[in-house]
């Protein structure tokens, strides 16, 4: 998350994606980037492009929110969730589909 109207919170966002990845050591961690404070349309220091543009390279989802008038705050939580199911019923068809092959697989011993 970084705020529209503070450049440099933008800029901190690699940053944070690199610390994120290398914890997470996983290239399907459900990311979002969120750029917060969009009432303050008058005061903005970065643009809805460049947000979008960075989310794309980052390879995650991109929105726009205000917390203080309750704008996107429950799509961008919503959306997060539906990333991290997704995720995780992805990992357990790939679980059973390994399980399955084992039982498929002969060992003498």
């Amino acid at each position: 998350m970084y705020s529209i109207v503070s450049r440099s919170t933008f800029e901190h966002v690699r940053k944070f994606h690199n610390q994120i990845s290398r914890i997470k050591d996983s290239p399907n961690t459900p990311l979002m980037l969120v750029g917060n404070m969009c009432d303050r349309t008058l005061e903005r220091q970065v643009s809805f492009e460049e947000g979008l543009q960075l989310a794309k390279q980052l390879g995650c989802e991109f929105i726009e929110t205000s917390a203080k008038l309750c704008i996107n705050v429950e799509k961008a939580y919503f959306d997060v969730v539906r990333q991290i199911r997704k995720e995780k019923e992805g990992g357990e068809l790939r679980d059973k589909k390994r399980s399955r092959r084992r039982l498929r697989q002969c060992s003498i011993l």
